[in-house]
């Protein structure tokens, strides 16, 4: 895959990603604007490494290439939205936690996957807290509401 080609395609993810986060502030912003707010910047920043870190832009354009596995957990470890960053998953703060789902939501819009089926998968294999699991529901639910729901059909 060409520079260029990849490079499109972290801007795509990137986007995907702020797209989840701004539904997510939008909707807990009356609520909790610190959190809203924490969110939507973290979503801005989403995988900047994947860009400015040579190894992470060389190397994980391709599952093939021998440097992949280095690169991913380069990425993975260095990243707070990745479960691998953590040396204790509960102690992930809150609006990490919706920008990870934010990632996941990236992915399963890229790869025409269920969020909700890799999520359940998740929760059944991660110790969150009780806290980061409502957040996660919760991030889940804001994402998956249907665009036009309760408005009224023209």
């Amino acid at each position: 895959m060409k520079d260029k080609q990849y490079f499109n395609i972290i801007i795509e993810h990137k986007m995907n990603v702020v797209r989840g986060g701004i539904k997510i502030a939008n909707a807990l912003f009356n609520k909790d604007q610190k959190l809203a707010k924490k969110i939507l910047l973290n979503c801005f920043s989403h995988d900047n490494r994947k860009v400015r870190i040579a190894i992470e832009f060389i190397h994980l354009r391709t599952t093939h290439s021998e440097k992949f596995r280095e690169a991913l957990d380069s990425h993975r470890k260095s990243s707070r939205h990745h479960i691998q960053y953590w040396d204790d998953i509960k102690d992930m703060p809150l609006d990490i936690v919706a920008e990870m789902v934010c990632d996941w939501y990236a992915r399963s819009c890229e790869m025409g996957t269920s969020l909700r089926d890799y999520v359940d998968k998740i929760m059944d294999t991660v110790n969150f807290s009780k806290k980061q699991k409502n957040m996660i529901n919760r991030c889940v639910a804001i994402l998956l509401q249907p665009p036009f729901e309760g408005v009224d059909n023209v």
